[in-house]
């Protein structure tokens, strides 16, 4: 026969259900409070126990509620950061007509104090305006400046040409 101290730690670790725990006991006496599993515990106390091994469902929704916050703190960095790299092609793209609209001056227009305007397609309007700043020695000194804008915004290029003189 086995040492009954053996007997009762083999029954309180073993996976059983509590109806068998009851038939490897030999009598009713040697069962007690203290050698059952803590699926046979009573009513009472078993619901302390439930109480202490899972959440509540208050820390439940804390912790839905800051999981959705922080989801969306990173969606709305994400499309911020989308947004932020369409504007800066598109200031990009308004650079590189105004350049070409500079680069033009002097070979498809004559130098000479006007302003014009016009579109440039896909939403980009220029402007042109050219000022006489000195005349003599059968050269004259314009400034250029030429604008592109989109939306609410512009971007504006300057310098100054040599050409034919003032009149």
């Amino acid at each position: 026969m086995r040492h009954p101290k053996l007997r009762h730690r083999f029954i309180r670790s073993s996976p059983k259900p509590p109806l068998s725990l009851e038939l490897a006991s030999s009598s009713p006496s040697t069962l007690s409070p203290s050698t059952l599993s803590p699926g046979t515990l009573s009513p009472g106390s078993a619901r302390a126990k439930t109480n202490q091994l899972g959440f509540t469902l208050l820390e439940v929704l804390v912790a839905f509620v800051i999981a959705a916050l922080a989801t969306l703190v990173l969606y709305k960095a994400g499309f911020n950061g989308a947004a932020q790299s369409v504007t800066a092609a598109r200031y990009q793209e308004a650079v590189a007509r105004a350049q070409s609209r500079l680069a033009s001056i002097g070979r498809l227009t004559t130098l000479k104090p006007e302003s014009l305007s016009g579109e440039d397609g896909g939403g980009f309007h220029w402007r042109l305006e050219i000022a006489a700043l000195r005349s003599g020695g059968g050269f004259g000194l314009y400034a250029v400046r030429v604008s592109e804008s989109f939306g609410e915004r512009q971007v504006t290029l300057t310098t100054e040409l040599l050409g034919p003189p003032a009149q």
